[in-house]
């Protein structure tokens, strides 16, 4: 019944805290400006004990008590003696007045004439528990069991993001090796138009004019990445990217052919703007879910955003319409997926 009865409390905010004393376990519940305390002594006749012995066992539970932690606050404290002997019982605490009797075998609860008739509403919770002790600890097993079927959450890395980080930073490792030769076969030009050569929609998003201009675009993407890829998936992060690459590859070339600009441009900013666009809404619309550390984030965006605008006013071969564009499209992409993720849950509810 003592297992039982440690369960019970337990369900009931209290804390076991174990002894040395085999026969003894102390249950503390800290309230706003007291602690209540409940001493459990399991006490049978055949124990032998004394009431000198029982007396000592009280002190030695007493100062262990006060040795706890933060007992410092008034301390309520009531014995329960747990026995399969009343008279036993009675005859070790007569001069007690926070005592009580918990007889095993009839499972009753004995407040004696002169005790205390009530501790802080236990007098109804120990009823509770004579009458249904297995309860407590049948209700114990199945919360356990609860979580042990509960498969704790493997930590999500975002390969993607990862993958285009390290594909870019060996593009321009490459780049350092061989020159500028690379940045004028693959950059961005009217000659996508003029000579067909289409492929440098997509090459020019991989080649970056310098170190700077590299780690900026690689910051950004790694800080809202990861985020994103995990809400939409990989795979929907990865046609995120492409697609944003080839959208704004597209309006910014069809600018260059309008105001007839020679102009060669590179860099990823088109797509990693996208990504910025996508957590922006991300942020906004489940901003519970993200809570006050995506304040930080958004604050770490906005100045790699104002950085990279800027650096597009200054550096010949940076583009801000690729910018402006790729964080439209991201908006657009994040609002219709957001739609379609919430339909299909609804659908299956």
């Amino acid at each position: 019944m003592k297992q039982y009865l440690t369960a019970f409390l337990t369900l009931h905010g209290f804390t076991a805290v174990n002894s040395n004393l085999p026969v003894f376990r102390l249950f503390l519940n800290r309230e706003f400006s007291h602690v209540n305390a409940i001493y459990l002594l399991e006490l049978d006749k055949g124990n032998g004990c004394s009431q000198e012995h029982y007396y000592k066992i009280k002190e030695s539970a007493e100062e262990f008590l006060r040795k706890q932690p933060g007992m410092e606050m008034d301390i309520h404290a009531l014995t329960l003696i747990m026995t399969d002997d009343v008279e036993y019982a009675r005859s070790l605490c007569t001069e007690e007045r926070n005592t009580w009797i918990m007889d095993k075998p009839s499972r009753t609860l004995i407040i004696d004439e002169g005790k205390v008739s009530d501790f802080y509403g236990m007098k109804k919770l120990f009823e509770t528990f004579l009458a249904k002790p297995e309860e407590a600890n049948e209700q114990i097993e199945a919360v356990m069991q609860m979580c042990r079927e509960i498969k704790p959450e493997k930590p999500f890395i975002p390969w993607v993001t990862i993958g285009i980080v390290i594909a870019n930073v060996i593009v321009f490792l490459i780049s350092v090796m061989v020159g500028d030769t690379i940045h004028q076969w693959g950059g961005q030009d009217l000659r996508i138009i003029t000579d067909y050569q289409w492929y440098r929609i997509f090459t020019f998003a991989f080649l970056h004019m310098d170190i700077y201009h590299l780690s900026n675009n690689m910051l950004m993407l790694y800080i809202a990445g990861d985020l994103v890829e995990k809400k939409f998936g990989h795979f929907r992060y990865l046609i995120l990217y492409i697609a944003a690459i080839i959208v704004s590859g597209l309006i910014s070339l069809l600018v260059k052919y309008l105001l007839q600009d020679p102009s060669l441009c590179i860099g990823a900013s088109g797509a990693v703007y996208a990504v910025v666009g996508a957590v922006i809404v991300l942020i906004v619309t489940e901003w519970r879910t993200y809570g006050r550390g995506s304040v930080f984030r958004i604050f770490l965006m906005i100045l790699c955003i104002a950085l990279g605008i800027q650096e597009g006013f200054l550096t010949p071969g940076v583009d801000n319409v690729a910018h402006l564009s790729g964080i439209c499209y991201g908006i657009i992409f994040a609002v219709v997926t957001l739609l379609m993720l919430r339909r299909g849950k609804g659908q299956k509810k």
